[in-house]
């Protein structure tokens, strides 16, 4: 396929243990993405239990994909047993492709600072934990309506 046809992607995971990591990215390349970044790993102490687990490995990366293969390795993600939470958003697009040159974009000179990925990881973090947050509520009253019948 055309590259022009692939998106940038923000894949966030939580796994097990850090060998589950391997399969995750066998994954993403399996439908058809290519890894921009390497996964960061970065084991967390979860604030409430998943799976009947206390702490898990937090790893994100980038990668482009088509819009097809992302959703398919999305369905896939969340059957895999290795996985705990998964979340893909789409990366937005660099300042000068929206019409700006780098110069000119807003906040171009602290595009180079070291603090930068990891404001940017802590972003994907809390929207991955909002995400697991309002799964988990939506898992509770399913159950508390089941109960109920």
């Amino acid at each position: 396929m055309d590259e022009k046809e692939k998106k940038e992607y923000e894949l966030a995971v939580l796994v097990k243990n850090e060998g589950d990591l391997a399969p995750v990215v066998t994954l993403v390349r399996q439908h058809n993405g290519e890894i921009l970044t390497e996964p960061r790993a970065k084991k967390l102490a979860l604030a409430y239990e998943i799976k009947k687990n206390k702490e898990a490995i937090f790893a994100y990366c980038t990668f482009r994909a088509e819009t097809s293969d992302a959703k398919n390795l999305e369905r896939d993600l969340n059957t895999k047993a290795e996985v705990m939470r998964s979340l893909i958003i789409a990366s937005p697009p660099p300042p000068e492709s929206r019409g700006r040159r780098p110069a000119e974009a807003p906040g171009a000179h602290r595009a180079l600072r070291p603090g930068n990925f990891r404001r940017k990881a802590g972003r994907a973090e809390a929207a991955f934990k909002r995400s697991a947050r309002e799964k988990d509520r939506r898992d509770l009253a399913i159950t508390a309506l089941r109960r109920r019948r």
